[in-house]
């Protein structure tokens, strides 16, 4: 590790070990030379506002949009930023940054058709959150295109046409909308499909997402294994905790910290498992397709980091997800993001969590002193971060062979 690394951890040390309560300031004047150069976006449990508005009131103007931060909003830092509020007031450039699931994309779609909705009233909350409100939130397409993408089947034209009328949308004519409460459009169905078409086609041979879905396999592979531990050996805590970092060394060539963590969770004891994994806790005939949908969601976790970090000028992109199924609670309960920790000029990003020194207390007891040991060498450490990881084929082999694992443990649906 060279010195900016071992700065950029004494910083993600100082933001895990801080109390909640203490101030944003003190944990950065207790080790200022660590935060030199780094960006930080860190959720406050004071309630304090970011730019107007904080977590509790963006809810209560629209129920729909959901914090994926633990706290009641949030701070930023940057060299400049902190400079800035220690003389004065701080402007802080924020972008609200707003993903969407399924169900709240299929909305998008059945408004631009001037079709009936499920929920009008939450939904043209929405629409005033992302078109009449300012500052406005911007549409994030890459999660829900990726999901699909992952499912691509030969004659199925929903995601292009959700797709086509996301882009319509773009270009509501916010006026006549906030006035006459109909909408009007300045592109038409057929250039809104064509740049539909041609945002699917280039994600399917984009380089950057192909390795985004590999991410995805990758949670998901360990997830499962997670799962079958689960079901065959339900009281072997920390007996599995080490079989999931040997299956980390072993199969992904790296200690995946982030991936163990979140099956780390799925492995705790009944009394302690979080309520996002109840769908998968025990053998069940639905429990494939529960954990297919458990991977997107931390899938989205991971792919905050990439969204939260973007450098644009020194730009803040403040990240919501929208939608209307209260398991965003419950993800936000289980895995609680207390900081995103980026130095852009070295391209390193770290996700805090707020239990990150839980978690490292439960690998202390749980790992065997050999495995300790293949963990701490340097050798091996060296090994690691040239090892260029399973091919997407070998994750799908990974992937394919856990499956009937688990169709052998319990008979799964289809």
């Amino acid at each position: 590790m060279n010195e900016s690394q071992q700065l950029f951890q004494r910083a993600v040390n100082a933001l895990s070990l801080a109390n909640h309560a203490d101030s944003f300031f003190d944990i950065i004047m207790s080790d200022r030379e660590a935060f030199c150069g780094l960006k930080v976006i860190y959720a406050s449990a004071t309630g304090t506002e970011f730019n107007g508005l904080s977590f509790e009131a963006i809810s209560k103007e629209c129920p729909l949009i959901r914090p994926l931060f633990a706290g009641r909003g949030l701070l930023f830092y940057t060299d400049e930023v902190f400079s800035e509020t220690i003389r004065s007031q701080a402007r802080i450039p924020l972008d609200y940054s707003l993903s969407f699931d399924s169900n709240i994309a299929e909305q998008f779609r059945l408004f631009v058709n001037g079709k009936k909705l499920s929920d009008t009233d939450s939904f043209m909350r929405l629409l005033k959150m992302v078109k009449v409100r300012e500052p406005t939130f911007n549409f994030d397409f890459v999660p829900f295109i990726l999901e699909n993408l992952a499912h691509d089947i030969d004659g199925n034209d929903r995601p292009l046409n959700t797709l086509t009328a996301l882009k319509q949308f773009d270009y509501l004519d916010r006026d006549a909308y906030a006035t006459q409460r109909r909408p009007d459009f300045a592109k038409n169905e057929v250039c809104a499909r064509t740049e539909a078409r041609v945002l699917l086609d280039s994600f399917k041979s984009d380089t950057t997402m192909q390795h985004q879905l590999a991410r995805r396999k990758t949670i998901y592979l360990m997830l499962l294994r997670a799962m079958i531990l689960r079901w065959k050996y339900p009281s072997k805590h920390h007996d599995n905790i080490a079989r999931m970092v040997r299956i980390s060394l072993n199969v992904l060539g790296k200690f995946a910290k982030t991936e163990i963590y979140f099956a780390s969770k799925m492995l705790a004891p009944d009394k302690s498992i979080p309520h996002f994994f109840s769908p998968v806790s025990s053998p069940r005939a639905n429990g494939l397709v529960a954990l297919r949908g458990i991977s997107w969601d931390l899938f989205f976790l991971r792919f905050l980091e990439t969204v939260s970090t973007k450098d644009d000028r020194g730009t803040f992109y403040v990240p919501f997800m929208a939608s209307s199924d209260k398991k965003y609670a419950s993800l936000v309960e289980a895995f609680p993001i207390r900081a995103i920790v980026s130095a852009p000029n070295q391209k390193l990003v770290h996700t805090v969590y707020a239990d990150d020194m839980e978690f490292m207390a439960l690998l202390a007891n749980a790992l065997p002193h050999d495995l300790r040991e293949e963990l701490e060498s340097p050798t091996k450490k060296a090994s690691r971060l040239s090892s260029t990881g399973p091919t997407t084929y070998d994750l799908n082999q990974r992937i394919a062979e856990a499956e009937r694992e688990v169709q052998e443990i319990y008979p799964q649906e289809t």
